[in-house]
């Protein structure tokens, strides 16, 4: 299991790096030919902003995974500190219980919107690409995002359980 999440790390990582440097030269690409040709293509434009949205969801997962995804920690220091009862590893799996619904809110209406967008056959205005590819990165990025919390919360009730509060 460690080795296909270590796969999927790596992949994921490799996958974000070149979509940032695709989206980089398509931008590029983009303003040259408004400046120097006059001439703007339309599928530059659209193509990097729904790789930007792709790399935005997909980051989340990233960024969860390294520890660095952006979290209020203010009201959970402030328990800490107010409140010595609760134990810091008991607080830290309330936290990710209310991240893990959320995100899984997300996933489904991602889902069901990527769906609704499916039955109408809605594409997009220049490229004409079906925008439940679009839309389904929220699904799919919760979902990863989803996977992650849960291994965390595990994590944490395996400390909480060895070591009592921390």
């Amino acid at each position: 299991m460690k080795k296909i999440a270590y796969v999927y790390n790596k992949l994921e990582e490799y996958v974000l790096v070149a979509a940032l440097a695709v989206t980089a030269g398509m931008l590029l690409y983009q303003i040259i030919m408004r400046f120097v040709f006059n001439n703007t293509p339309s599928w530059t434009e659209e193509s990097a902003r729904y790789l930007f949205i792709w790399m935005t969801w997909m980051g989340t997962c990233a960024a969860l995974k390294d520890g660095k995804h952006i979290r209020v920690e203010l009201i959970s220091s402030a328990l800490i500190r107010r409140n010595r009862l609760i134990p810091k590893n008991v607080l830290e799996i309330l936290v990710l219980l209310m991240w893990l619904c959320f995100s899984v809110f997300l996933a489904v209406s991602g889902f069901q919107l990527a769906y609704e967008l499916a039955g109408r056959n809605a594409v997009s205005a220049s490229m004409r690409i079906p925008l439940q590819f679009t839309y389904g990165a929220v699904p799919v990025s919760c979902g990863i995002v989803t996977l992650r919390l849960v291994r965390l919360i595990v994590l944490e009730f395996r400390k909480l359980l060895k070591g009592g509060a921390a």
